[in-house]
């Protein structure tokens, strides 16, 4: 699940304004999934 900042059906540009990941019950900031794979926020 990916929570998101803004509505995506607004502005489809707002699927890049993630607040939070969640995948199994972990809870995971944005940023150092993107850093892992090397895109800096």
């Amino acid at each position: 699940m990916v929570l998101l900042e803004a509505d995506p059906l607004a502005d489809i540009h707002n699927t890049r304004r993630i607040v939070k990941t969640i995948s199994s019950g972990a809870v995971y900031d944005p940023a150092p999934l993107w850093e892992s794979v090397g895109f800096k926020p």
